[in-house]
């Protein structure tokens, strides 16, 4: 036994902490604020009676806190005489740190009395105050004294000369000042240096992660200055409510009346706190409360309240461990305008600095981070499972092994098929003073019933932190499914192979592994854009599957995907190598860059503005065929689309061989054997008969080269002929002439730009009248404003855009509702090693847009089920505008991709699909088709076709023209064309 032992560990608030670097002074984490203690303002803070406000000054001390907050005035001084009286009562003076302040006229509810003594920053308020203020806490000396609020009038000199001498005398032991500009700060402490003095060690001020105007220079002014920060108001004020909290409010929050609180925010930001909340099992005001706590270190929060119940609630956030991803949700859920010049130069961190960063790579010295939680420790002396290990968005649990549950007290245990032998789990460490996993030994002996008979001993050894448990023992739990499953061979290359399949523990966080194949096992075999959103909302915004040797990294939120495939686009623009899609079927690293050049030279934004005319030519023929043939508007759709890129005929067969080739590409893609090519690239060289989808592959790619050679050749032909119309193939055939390439090369270009673009634009026509039928309201609006724009006297054109809001909101939000690329089509890949969130992402990594669960996402869009362009009403924003858009909340819709891979076609896509919409809506009705019984057959809104592009399931819908009229339209339009 040491001669000191250590006491036993406090609870988190009875673990003290260094006030800042200017005042050694050890206080409790949490500072607790007495504003409420007092019946005399209940219109603006409620009602605290003195038992009340003692049980609660009790509670907070029995379990270590020491830091209370106070001022003059509060309650008409009732709060520091009540402190003092409680002070004195118990005998803890000195056992607490007391601060309290001076400037508020104390006396001011005194009728008759000359104010002018009492309030300010002058001496003779200071000496006023601060002679009350003993007398009322019983008290000879007050720990911290801060200014309350700079008056603008008392010069700095005489402040810190005045507080000075009572630093001197004793009355006073640290200074603190508060609700004053950074600036004012800064000059007093420079002041107090240059001639001796104490300066203010620390700051408090209004500061919640709704309302951050301290992290534009407060912050960075306490780290400068060595001050500590003592935030106001960081639980929200009471404004902090669910949905429902606040629509069945029916008064103002009572006592939470302070008129100087701005709340407009705190609506956003309280359903990411309450979601955050519900992942972690907390409220959304402890949730709020840590968030002050991570951003900064030396954070003390004043955290007022009124009733016990009120304190007990605060202290959960001690325990509550944020992660950068919590923290980025919770920072963009409402806009924060950091302002000039931070946003300019204003970089915490000079290895952000772009302005640095140009010249070279440099290294830094990391500023201190904020004292993580402590967290509750649980293990047991000899419990080798059972345990529970929480991550970010994580819980990892040995659910599989049901039977290792039950290893408790006992230190081994037998079964049918393996030996278990388990030594030292954990101690306690002085030095590190955490409990620990020493010398960690698993022995297994696994047994395998075959003819021969074979054995494995397989002995797992590691030093690790109690942290880190759950890893070595789902080793050890996995190597023993092994046997008991006969899997023996699996053991062994488990061994052979160390840990393939596992995810590192610098990853993002993700589903639970298996030892070689990793997630694999947990692919979805249909609308995985579904599975793909349920992870996303289990373990956050990014999170990563490990695919055998594959490593995905799935992005789901606005911001991620702005940071990395915008911000970070030389590292995150590489294609991942699919091996069907692209070594088998494709032209290769030179095919895609002249893709890229031909791609940015036809179809640029001003390039691609010599289409208009043809897409208004083809949009007529669009209207022909839906007033013949209703019942084949699919076709029509992908003909109108298709007819950009090549001249083609409605009833042209090789129409239907083009499209179905896409799919078969896209369904073949993502079959398992194509899947496996890619997870194990060894499986690349088997030979084709043991991997019948190679042969099937290449034997696709064969016919559709025929078929773009084909196409192109008798294209070439009618332009030397003089009868092809206007298309992109004839710009081809421009670009051939000067840059050499090939009639197979420009055939496959061509053939792949309209896979890229054709597609896309018919599968979101197609949505769009799904989403008129589910949602008829969407299509009266639509043609209210076309009559009140446009009339039946003419068809609408692309100038009429800007007096066509709602139909404009109808594209935005048909892309949005039924995206066609669910997941962002080709996966993007890093080309090095990265950081994100505290996240280590690999080199060669695929990063997948989940487009489905950001156009899904609540919170961005309220109600994301619902078709209702009315949320997109007030966006005069392109596609490209908004992506280019440097708040990522701003963005329609992430269908065309992000950073150098977006959609080089959007610009042409966007205006198709604002023709095709705008001419239908004026044109006809549509209306579900009924059974038998006359009941409206609805299509399916919710299950979508499978491949890279989507689309709804097939379904019948009645067309009608509006009248008579606009049928007559459509015909006279197409005879004089």
């Amino acid at each position: 036994m040491p001669f000191f032992p250590q006491p036993p560990e406090p609870e988190a608030l009875g673990v003290h902490r260094v006030m800042s670097p200017t005042a050694g002074m050890l206080v409790s984490p949490l500072c607790l604020g007495t504003m409420g203690f007092g019946d005399a303002w209940p219109e603006l803070l409620g009602d605290c009676s003195k038992e009340e406000a003692f049980k609660i000054l009790d509670y907070f001390k029995e379990h270590g806190g020491n830091f209370i907050d106070t001022a003059n005035n509060y309650q008409n001084e009732l709060s520091e005489i009540w402190i003092g009286e409680w002070l004195e009562s118990r005998n803890v003076r000195d056992e607490m740190v007391i601060a309290t302040k001076y400037s508020n006229g104390f006396r001011f509810y005194e009728k008759g009395v000359i104010q002018g003594s009492f309030t300010g920053n002058s001496t003779k308020s200071l000496h006023t105050s601060v002679k009350a203020s003993l007398k009322k806490l019983r008290t000879d000396y007050i720990d911290i004294l801060y200014v309350h609020w700079f008056d603008f009038t008392t010069s700095v000199e005489e402040i810190m000369q005045s507080l000075n001498q009572l630093v001197q005398s004793g009355k006073v032991l640290y200074l603190g000042i508060s609700d004053t500009p950074a600036w004012v700060v800064t000059k007093a402490n420079e002041y107090a240096r240059q001639n001796g003095m104490r300066g203010f060690s620390i700051y408090q001020g209004h500061w919640s992660c709704a309302a951050r105007d301290f992290e534009r220079d407060i912050i960075p002014m306490c780290k400068a200055e060595g001050m500590a920060l003592a935030p106001w108001g960081s639980l929200g004020g009471g404004y902090f409510k669910t949905d429902s909290e606040r629509a069945a409010q029916s008064q103002p929050n009572v006592g939470r009346n302070i008129p100087v609180m701005d709340t407009s925010n705190h609506a956003k930001v309280g359903k990411v706190l309450q979601e955050i909340g519900r992942i972690k099992g907390v409220s959304m005001t402890t949730v709020a409360l840590a968030y002050v706590m991570h951003k900064a270190p030396y954070v003390f929060p004043v955290i007022g309240c009124r009733k016990l119940e009120y304190l007990k609630a605060n202290l959960e956030a001690l325990n509550l461990e944020l992660s950068q991803q919590d923290m980025e949700m919770i920072e963009n859920a409402a806009p924060f305008d950091i302002g000039f010049p931070m946003w300019f130069n204003g970089c915490a961190n000079p290895a952000n600095n772009l302005l640095i960063q140009n010249t070279g790579h440099y290294d830094y010295v990391q500023d201190p981070k904020p004292i993580p939680p402590r967290k509750k420790r649980e293990a047991k002396e000899g419990k080798a499972n059972g345990c529970e290990v929480r991550y970010d968005y994580e819980t990892t649990i040995l659910r599989y092994f049901q039977n290792f549950a039950q290893v408790e007290d006992a230190k081994s245990e037998k079964h049918s098929s393996y030996y278990l032998e388990i030594t030292d789990y954990t101690g306690y460490n002085p030095l590190t003073r955490r409990q620990e996993v020493r010398d960690l030994s698993y022995t297994m002996l696994l047994r395998y019933n075959a003819v021969d008979g074979v054995s494995l001993t397989l002995t797992l050894k590691k030093k690790i932190y109690l942290g880190t448990a759950s890893k070595t023992a789902y080793l050890m739990a996995l190597a023993v499914l092994l046997a008991t499953t006969g899997v023996v061979l699996l053991a062994f290359a488990y061994i052979y192979y160390g840990e393939l399949g596992m995810r590192p523990i610098d990853f993002p966080p993700g589903p639970p592994t298996l030892p070689i194949i990793g997630n694999i096992h947990q692919l979805p075999t249909s609308q995985p854009h579904k599975q793909f959103q349920k992870w996303a909302e289990e373990y956050g915004p990014v999170f990563s599957l490990i695919l055998g040797t594959q490593v995905l990294i799935v992005l789901s939120s606005d911001v991620a995907i702005k940071e990395l495939f915008d911000k970070r686009s030389a590292v995150y623009s590489d294609r991942l190598e699919m091996f069907i899609g692209q070594t088998l079927c494709s032209g290769g690293y030179r095919f895609l860059m002249l893709f890229r050049k031909l791609g940015h030279q036809l179809l640029n934004a001003h390039a691609s503005k010599v289409y208009v005319p043809y897409q208004l030519l083809e949009s007529k023929q669009l209207l022909y065929e839906m007033l013949h043939q209703p019942e084949m508007f699919f076709e029509s759709f992908r003909r109108y689309s298709n007819s950009l890129w090549r001249t083609v005929q409605h009833d042209d067969p090789r129409l239907l061989q083009v499209f179905e080739g896409f799919n078969n590409f896209g369904v073949l893609a993502q079959t398992g054997a194509a899947a496996f090519a890619d997870f194990f690239p060894v499986l690349r060289y088997v030979p084709d008969f043991m991997i019948p989808t190679k042969a099937r592959a290449k034997a696709l790619h064969r016919k559709e080269m025929k078929m773009y050679l084909d196409l192109w050749l008798e294209t070439k032909r009618n332009i030397e002929a003089g009868t092809c119309k206007e298309c992109l193939c004839v710009d081809m055939v421009k670009q051939q002439a000067i840059e050499g390439f090939t009639d197979e090369q420009a055939a496959y270009i061509a053939g792949s730009f309209l896979e890229a673009g054709s597609d896309t634009t018919a599968a979101t026509l197609y949505g769009f009248v799904c989403a008129l039928l589910l949602f008829p309201e969407v299509q009266k609006k639509a043609q209210e404003e076309l009559d009140s724009v446009i009339g039946p006297s003419r068809l609408p054109k692309l100038g009429d855009e800007k007096s066509l809001p709602y139909i404009r909101a109808c594209v935005k939000e048909s892309l949005r509702w039924m995206p066609t690329a669910v997941l962002g089509g080709v996966p993007h890949a890093t080309t090095r090693d990265d950081m994100y969130l505290g996240y280590r992402i690999p080199r060669g990594a695929g990063v997948v847009n989940n487009v489905y669960a950001i156009h899904m996402d609540e919170i961005r869009y309220p109600n994301p089920s619902v078709f209702d362009p009315m949320r997109f009403i007030g966006d005069t924003q392109s596609a490209a505008e908004a992506a280019r858009n440097p708040d990522p909340k701003a963005r329609d819709h992430f269908v065309f991709g992000s950073g150098r891979r977006i959609c080089l076609g959007m610009h042409i896509a966007e205006r198709s699909l604002f023709i095709a919409i705008a001419r239908m809506m004026w044109a006809f009705e549509f209306r579900p088709e009924k059974d038998s019984e006359g009941n409206d057959i609805l299509p399916d809104g919710d299950t979508l076709t499978e491949g890279l592009s989507v689309h709804p399931l097939r379904f019948k819908a009645q067309i009608l023209p509006r009248d008579a009229r606009r049928a007559q339209m459509i015909e006279s339009e197409m005879r004089h064309e």
